[in-house]
């Protein structure tokens, strides 16, 4: 394991980077890293910060079945008949085998 080369002032802890020690600061003491920066990592955004449109190409099953252009109450719908549909075939083969 690699020697702590930098401790944290309030708890005691060792980290081998700095960045991790950052990290720890504001993470886990609510302390801003020094230097003004709000973070050195950069990242994207949020997950839901478009509007919930999902990016990108749809998964295969979606765009097979034509789900994804459908409101949400038709595809409740669709789920609602789905699961009947299930369930029907379920019975059947219950009464198949017993």
């Amino acid at each position: 394991m690699a020697k702590a080369k930098f401790t944290c002032e309030h708890c005691g802890r060792g980290f081998s980077m700095a960045a991790h020690l950052a990290r720890h600061l504001s993470g886990g003491h609510g302390i801003a890293p020094a230097g003004g920066k709000k973070s050195g990592l950069k990242r994207g955004p949020k997950k839901g910060s478009w509007g919930g449109k999902r990016r990108g190409r749809q998964p295969a099953a979606i765009a097979k079945l034509g789900l994804g252009s459908m409101s949400a109450d038709e595809l409740a719908q669709v789920i609602v008949a789905a699961r009947g549909e299930v369930q029907r075939r379920i019975v059947s083969l219950q009464e198949a085998i017993g």
